[in-house]
């Protein structure tokens, strides 16, 4: 039997092996299982908010959605490390060339290379406004390489009508909580 210790696991044991933590998700959603299955969320009492360690590709989303959704997803890429500028500049064209060949007109808002609360190197945040009668939501995605060196892009699709709800959730992957 394991012995059970009084402590949770520092921050560093979560990332030794990679991975990035702090992941926020808000209560109440769910992640979504290879299957498409629902993957509840342990809820830690008095947090705000679920703090998830991520190895690998994830999904989350509201458990009951309004139209249109808001969802999170993290997958593997591989980046540079560090990321350099020019790596953001080329990201931000491709992805809004890949929207606008879907027909979703978009319109950058910020983009910059900076210190994040998931990476002891900077990543790259780049928030784009979704521009359509069918979808006002704002994408915010981050770059950025684990401990190990595994590139990551976490993507966080949210209507811009709930922004100030997701503040305390985004300052602590910006490092600002």
């Amino acid at each position: 039997m394991t012995p059970i210790t009084d402590s949770l696991p520092s921050r560093e044991e979560l990332l030794r092996d990679g991975g990035l933590y702090p992941i926020p998700v808000p209560l109440e959603w769910k992640l979504i299982g290879a299957e498409g299955e629902d993957v509840a969320i342990p809820h830690v009492e008095g947090s705000p908010f679920h703090r998830i360690l991520a190895r690998g590709a994830l999904l989350a989303a509201e458990t009951e959605p309004q139209q249109p959704p808001e969802l999170m997803t993290l997958r593997k890429l591989t980046l540079p490390s560090p990321l350099p500028s020019a790596l953001l500049e080329q990201y931000s064209a491709q992805l809004r060339a890949h929207l606008s060949k879907n027909g979703i007109e978009s319109r950058l808002i910020f983009q910059e290379l900076a210190p994040c609360a998931l990476t002891v190197e900077r990543c790259a945040k780049l928030v784009l406004e979704r521009r359509s009668a069918s979808d006002d939501r704002t994408e915010l995605r981050y770059l950025l390489c684990d401990r190990t060196g595994q590139g990551w892009e976490l993507a966080y699709l949210l209507r811009r009508d709930n922004l100030a709800a997701w503040s305390p959730l985004l300052a602590e992957i910006d490092g600002y909580a």
